[in-house]
């Protein structure tokens, strides 16, 4: 199910339905009820509920129905001794010698009308246009309402193969789950239709719906055979749902590839005032997103369709393990835009939903755990959305070569059936032979989020030295104990090769080998795990404006020699607390902080823009910088070339707005933060005015002594020499003024970076120089 409507807080009135789970085990339902059709705005019938008795102590079972009028109750075709209808449960007597395995059957006669929870949204509806059922009570305790319009077993864990019997006026379709068997005449203004569910499905996920309806009929190509494809709207919606049936076939053959066969009779929609409901067959569809555009709206399409594998095929056992239903769902939708929209589409799509996680559901749920939920956190958007953070950094962890198969192989073993949380995880432990517990521990079990960054990394031949830092927001026990957490190596060619870095605890240092020479590396490249950061990297040919979504973040190239690579990292949290201040800093952020990396970048000179806003209040990008707002003349842009270097202050344009960007001139590799700061103090030189200096390096390559020339060296400068990583091999003042220099190069054959810096730490110049020994 996915929701499109507020969340809101009621009083919730409680229902007891724990002594009905050790008596029965409901093997079929036979539902028979005319509908708005007799008797207009109401339903009557029976419903005969086929149970098989397990260990019966009082010999009183019992089933759900919410109130409706019950007539008369019968056991094996006789009344029963004894029945007691309080709403919602009615409590049956059955006779004294049924034993344990027995097999019931137990038909209610009752009738009704429109039933609704207190929200408004599940029950039965009866609109003037439409009647249509939606099982699941947003604010009820217990959220599966199947109980809205037949007597059952009302549990997620409860399954059961469906007949249903339905009578209505011969004016309107009645479109329920399953296979359509027939349907028989009753007069001149009535038919009956006949559908059959055999698969066993939980109560909840089955639906009736009512209307004049106009049908979009076509075919999916199944694994297993083709899959009749069904959109039940009215007509004046026809045209645009038309549109809509290529996203669900893309969308469709992807989640078989990814997860199996589907498992059921049809891909069907019934488009319906409010939904989205993922009912076996017969998907209500909110009319907005059946007609909306955007990713908002057909996510609801896709979301429900993934169901048929997460929820309809392997329910979740019970609504402390609704993650397992909605936030894998949630999960799936990235895969199934992706399929018709394409990879980058997604990755956007899945960057939008982190940007909601990790800034909006803090501010707007709290941090929250995902097992064990209940009441109206059931269906928070922590359940859909961190649950599909969670599932999307599982894959990660694994790897898609392992996940794939161990979800299939999962889905194969609990379908048509249930799975709790813990065994989720141990299954997949063993079919991966990767302990997932401390996985499980930290993501589902705990609070919060964690953070990975690369706090040093080095290169030497073909051996990377990298130093990874675990860090965790609003976790209750600590990061995950156990990390595997994917690095791409890039060589000067640009070849790429990915490694899984596996550490225990908070950080770790490593030495890795490759066979061939890597120049730089970039932890989560293709945002295969979801942590706290959001990124975006482009390869870049041109000069102009260039966006990098989600990280707040853009960059102007204003000379380009060749192509460069750049990614830029917005970190959801900000620097650590037993880091020290630097002299005139006051305040420096702790919600937030950037990093920019890339491959040849000292070809080029980058503009970097940097997002601020400077107001109170708590959804505000920057309030925990504000204790009074007074000016902007004290807001300024911190850079360290690496996490164990020290915050020094660098010159950007001034803040004239309390919204906007702080604009760096020249945009250096290394971490970037927002300060509140005495600018007197700091003494940032203040050079936007003066011509760049140039330099010429001469030969290049070289091998023992490089000349540069200078010219418009209009201030004092340090010229220091690095690879390109930072590691810095020398360092030395040159006075305004001069021409030229020589220098003794005593460096191993490689790549290196000159680079003229202004005093205040901002370079100017950079140019790539090539030692061959």
């Amino acid at each position: 199910m996915k929701k499109t409507l507020f969340f809101i807080l009621v009083f919730f009135s409680y229902l007891s339905v724990s002594a009905q789970t050790d008596s029965i085990d409901v093997q079929h339902y036979d539902i028979n009820l005319d509908i708005n059709n007799t008797i207009s705005g109401r339903h009557v019938g029976y419903c005969v509920v086929k149970t098989k008795v397990v260990n019966p102590i009082n010999h009183i079972i019992k089933l759900n129905l919410l109130n409706h009028n019950v007539d008369s109750v019968y056991v094996n075709g006789y009344p029963a001794l004894h029945y007691y209808y309080n709403s919602p449960n009615i409590s049956i007597t059955i006779p004294s010698n049924a034993q344990n395995g027995d097999v019931l059957d137990i038909c209610v006669w009752y009738s009704g009308a429109q039933v609704t929870e207190l929200y408004g949204w599940g029950g039965i509806h009866y609109d003037p246009r439409i009647i249509y059922s939606l099982n699941v009570a947003i604010m009820d305790p217990q959220h599966s309402f199947a109980r809205s319009w037949f007597p059952c077993q009302d549990m997620f864990s409860d399954k059961a193969t469906f007949n249903l019997n339905i009578s209505s006026q011969n004016n309107n379709k009645v479109i329920c789950g399953g296979i359509l068997d027939s349907i028989s005449l009753i007069s001149d203004t009535s038919s009956r239709w006949h559908w059959r569910i055999p698969q066993t499905i939980a109560p909840y996920l089955v639906a009736v719906t009512i209307a004049d309806y106009c049908l979009i009929e076509d075919s999916l190509i199944g694994i297993a055979s083709d899959i009749p494809l069904h959109i039940y709207c009215f007509p004046e919606d026809s045209l645009i749902l038309r549109s809509k049936v290529s996203l669900i076939k893309d969308a469709f053959h992807a989640l078989e590839s990814k997860f199996g066969q589907f498992r059921f009779n049809r891909v069907g929609y019934c488009v319906t005032p409010m939904g989205s409901m993922e009912h076996v067959d017969n998907i209500s569809l909110a009319r907005s997103a059946a007609i909306g555009q955007g990713d908002d709206n057909n996510s609801n399409i896709v979301h429900e369709l993934g169901h048929s594998w997460f929820g309809n095929y392997m329910g979740g056992y019970s609504e402390q393990d609704m993650w397992i239903k909605e936030g894998w769902t949630s999960w799936s939708e990235n895969i199934s835009l992706g399929a018709h929209y394409g990879k980058d589409h997604a990755k956007q799509y899945f960057r939008n939903n982190m940007e909601m996680v990790l800034n909006k559901l803090p501010i707007d749920e709290g941090y929250r755990i995902l097992y064990g939920v209940s009441g109206a956190d059931v269906y928070s958007k922590t359940t859909y959305r961190k649950g599909a953070a969670v599932v999307h950094t599982l894959k990660g962890y694994l790897g898609d070569d392992v996940f794939f198969p161990s979800v299939r192989a999962m889905l194969s073993n609990f379908g048509y059936g249930i799975v709790n949380t813990f065994q989720m995880r141990d299954f997949l432990s063993s079919q991966t032979n990767i302990d997932l517990t401390d996985f499980f521990n930290f993501y589902v079990l705990d609070s919060g989020y964690n953070h990975y960054s690369i706090a040093e990394k080095g290169f030497n031949g073909n051996t990377a030295t990298i130093s990874i830092k675990q860090r965790t927001i609003a976790n209750q026990n600590g990061g995950c104990a156990f990390s595997r957490i994917p690095v791409t190596f890039v060589d000067e060619n640009w070849n790429k090769e990915k490694r899984i870095i596996e550490f225990n605890g908070s950080s770790t240092t490593q030495d890795i080998n490759f066979n061939f020479n890597p120049i730089n590396c970039f932890i989560d490249l293709e945002e295969e795990i979801a942590d706290a950061t959001l990124d975006n990297y482009k390869v870049i040919d041109s000069i102009g404006v260039i966006n990098f979504p989600n990280t707040y973040f853009f960059a102007n190239i204003i000379s380009n020699r060749d192509s460069i690579f750049l990614r830029t990292t917005l970190h959801w949290l900000g620097d650590e607390e037993s880091n020290p201040l630097i002299s005139g800093v006051q305040r420096i952020s702790r919600k937030h902080y950037w990093t920019i990396e890339g491959i040849g970048l000292e070809n080029c000179q980058i503009e970097g823009n940097f997002y601020y806003k400077i107001i109170s209040g708590i959804n505000n990008f920057d309030n925990d910088l504000i204790s009074k707002y007074s000016s902007t003349d004290s807001l300024m842009l911190l850079y360290r070339p690496n996490h164990n270097e020290p915050w020094v202050a660098v010159k950007t344009t001034k803040a004239s707005n309390t919204v906007g960007y702080l604009k760096l001139n020249s945009l250096w590799e290394g971490d970037y933060i927002m300060a509140i700061g005495d600018r007197s103090i700091l003494d940032i030189a203040n050079v936007d005015n003066l011509p760049l200096p140039k330099m010429k390096l001469y030969p290049n390559p070289v091998s023992d002594i490089v000349n540069i020339k200078f010219s418009d060296l209009k201030d004092d400068y340090n010229l220091i020499i690095t690879d390109n990583m930072g590691k810095e091999y020398y360092k030395r003042k040159i006075n305004k003024g001069l021409n030229s220099s020589q220098f003794n190069i005593d460096l191993s054959s490689g790549l290196y970076i000159i680079s003229l810096v202004s005093m205040d730490k901002k370079t100017l110049v950079r140019e790539k120089m090539i030692v061959i020994k």
